[in-house]
């Protein structure tokens, strides 16, 4: 019976990830070492060419681009909202805040002041980083950690 042989693509992507964590969690390390900037960089190349297969794949989907569209600030302050909102030192962090940020900004906020719901999302996130500054994972985490104490 032979070994399977690990794709290199999953290899790669190991590495990106514990690049990630590393980064997030041994900066100084890093920074000791020199291989702070080259892995910085290499993490700026991955997240710009997600961004531009989503935004490819977005203008697909609406079938038209325009200039105030494709370079309005909600492109740009929406994600850094939703790191922010999720946790941005951790991989799934991110994740829930942008599916949580973007489903209340949608469906709630949106609904209730079409012009002004922005607004809104702006005083979500300042409480949000005066109450928990690592966002809703940490809150999350708090949550589950008190109810398995309390069993």
């Amino acid at each position: 019976e032979t070994p399977q042989r690990t794709p290199p693509w999953l290899i790669v992507l190991r590495l990106l990830l514990a690049a990630l964590i590393i980064l997030g969690f041994a900066e100084p390390l890093l920074n000791a070492q020199g291989e702070l900037a080259g892995r910085k960089a290499l993490m700026l190349v991955v997240s710009a060419f997600m961004c531009g297969l989503v935004g490819a794949f977005n203008a697909h989907y609406i079938n038209f681009l325009e200039p105030d569209y494709a370079f309005s600030s909600v492109w740009v302050t929406l994600p850094i909202v939703a790191a922010i909102f999720g946790g941005y030192r951790t991989l799934t962090g991110p994740v829930i805040g942008a599916v949580a940020v973007y489903l209340v900004d949608q469906l709630v906020f949106k609904a209730i002041m079409p012009s002004g719901h922005q607004l809104v999302l702006g005083l979500l996130l300042v409480a949000m980083v005066l109450l928990s500054p690592d966002g809703l994972l940490s809150i999350a985490r708090n949550m589950t950690g008190r109810r398995h104490a309390a069993a």
